[in-house]
């Protein structure tokens, strides 16, 4: 089994524990963690939005949902779903078929995707992967960047330089 569905396979897998009656937010938490930082790298995107997966407590959350499925489970489950949907759809996975874990640069574009819009997000990743003609993707890059507010382009090399990846990598 190549390693794209090994960690399909696992997810899956957590997906199946969000019907045990013995559910446990927080253990399912930290072990679908456990596997997402393992296929993206620690501090991804995907990592984030499994650990802000929380229970509210308050009086209006309780009445709204009184009588209907767990919104916490429904949660997880669509938010897993999402994340083996995007691995089942990349042509590439962060672990090579060793089983190692080769350089993992996601973080990279995480904080790209952290700072940019939607649209400038796309029109930058479309730009890097589709255009052929280096000097014309030069200029393109060039432009988008440019476009970008000085803060906007503080705070995308910070996320980069103040990234776990960044400084295990340094510090091999």
């Amino acid at each position: 089994m190549k390693p794209k569905e090994k960690y399909i396979a696992l997810l899956k897998n957590q997906l199946d524990k969000l019907n045990s009656t013995a559910f446990d937010l927080a253990a399912w938490k930290k072990s679908t963690i456990l596997i997402l930082s393992s296929a993206f790298g620690s501090g991804n995107v995907r990592t984030k939005a499994i650990e802000s997966i929380e229970y509210e407590y308050n009086s209006w959350s309780l009445r709204d949902e009184s009588g209907t499925k767990d919104p916490i489970k429904i949660i997880c489950k669509e938010t897993l779903l999402a994340i083996i949907d995007e691995i089942e759809l990349s042509d590439t996975l962060i672990i090579n078929n060793t089983g190692e874990e080769s350089t993992y640069l996601g973080f990279i574009w995480d904080a790209f995707e952290n700072e940019l819009t939607g649209s400038k997000s796309k029109l930058l990743k479309k730009t890097v992967l589709e255009e052929k003609n280096p000097n014309l993707k030069s200029t393109n890059i060039d432009i988008i960047l440019q476009e970008l507010p000085d803060e906007t382009k503080r705070n995308i090399l910070k996320q980069i330089l103040l990234s776990e990846e960044l400084k295990k990598w340094l510090s091999e």
